[in-house]
């Protein structure tokens, strides 16, 4: 089911969900780009669930890996099918069901129970709300919309030929100011081949989550997140 905007603002002090948007993707050889399952098996490896909010242009060509990442522990998620601003898709005539549905459908085998979704750009309507809900099949499977309570905005940072040190910095001193919630991060880009190719977020949360750790932060799952 649709409603209002859901967040981690009730989570206990210091305890953090972390989200990644706009995967998967992956890059061969050394160097930035996304690297989805390499930072998934890092983050199982440290035992910090996550939830992959995945973009079904980007499941086709990776459609194996929604699966693996359910398999490390992790959930996925529906972020849609074309990355499109949904209020103003609808304004235009266009069709939301059709965009969320789309993903829906793609990730439907990977996981157990209703899939969390999470809207492009965190754009939202009761308009957006009432036309997914009236398709029962949406209604039924999908749980949303998810947002965030800490965004550092890393796609800056790789826009603007940061650095992994600098992102991880800027995180730090966001998620210290909220104190708690659902953070926001991307392992890929759905809108930008040029952001995309200088991702560097599977270099940054190595630099994020002992210092989190360190300094006494603890790591849930969405489910847990949302209560």
């Amino acid at each position: 089911m649709f409603g209002e905007p859901l967040t981690g603002g009730a989570l206990p002090p210091r305890t953090l969900c972390l989200t990644f948007d706009d995967g998967p993707g992956e890059t061969s050889g050394s160097g930035p780009g996304p690297r989805t399952l390499e930072l998934a098996r890092y983050l199982a490896e440290e035992a910090v669930p996550a939830t992959f909010f995945l973009s079904g242009k980007h499941v086709l060509g990776l459609p194996d890996v929604a699966h693996e990442l359910v398999r490390l522990g992790h959930l996925v998620g529906n972020h849609s099918q074309e990355h499109l601003n949904l209020p103003e898709l609808l304004a235009s005539g266009g069709d939301v069901v059709a965009e969320v549905r789309a993903t829906a459908d793609l990730l439907a085998g990977s996981a157990e129970g209703p899939l969390f979704f999470r809207p492009p750009y965190g754009a939202w309507s009761p308009e957006v709300a009432a036309a997914l809900n009236a398709d029962p099949e949406l209604a039924r499977t999908q749980v949303g919309p998810v947002l965030w309570d800490v965004d550092g905005s890393d796609w800056r940072h790789w826009r603007d030929g940061g650095s992994p040190q600098g992102c991880a910095d800027d995180y730090l001193d966001r998620i210290e100011t909220a104190g708690r919630g659902i953070v926001l991060q991307h392992d890929c880009t759905a809108d930008s081949d040029a952001i995309k190719a200088a991702n560097r977020t599977f270099e940054t949360v190595p630099l994020l989550v002992p210092e989190l750790k360190r300094r006494g932060y603890a790591f849930v799952g969405l489910a847990d997140a949302l209560g």
